[in-house]
């Protein structure tokens, strides 16, 4: 089984990446993971980020961003930095939550 570093732990970067001026890599990372929250790689890339995948890095690149449907029922972890990510574009992108949101979900509005 191929673990490596935490997914949602490199989420941050890979948002800021997606939304920032300069690029973000994350290493440590296995592309090949069963983690969940790989998929902040797909969501980010579905959102317009370009994401760069060499080995055990990640580079997040700033792309035009567009709103986009995103199903976070099984990603919940990552719904802070996704919402962080949506809220600088332009049109509201649509987020499903998870149906029991964890704790930290509830300051998300106050944060935004």
């Amino acid at each position: 089984m191929r673990w490596g570093g935490a997914w949602s732990k490199a989420s941050p970067g890979l948002g800021l990446g997606a939304v920032g001026g300069e690029s973000v890599t994350v290493k440590g990372r296995d592309p090949a993971s069963l983690q969940g929250d790989k998929a902040v790689c797909d969501v980010l890339a579905q959102m317009g980020a370009r994401l760069h995948i060499t080995g055990d890095r990640v580079t997040a690149f700033h792309g035009p961003l567009r709103p986009t449907q995103i199903d976070a029922r099984d990603i919940p972890d990552l719904v802070p930095v996704l919402a962080a990510v949506a809220a600088a574009i332009p049109r509201t992108p649509t987020l499903t939550p998870a149906p029991r949101p964890p704790p930290r979900m509830h300051a998300l509005p106050a944060l935004l």
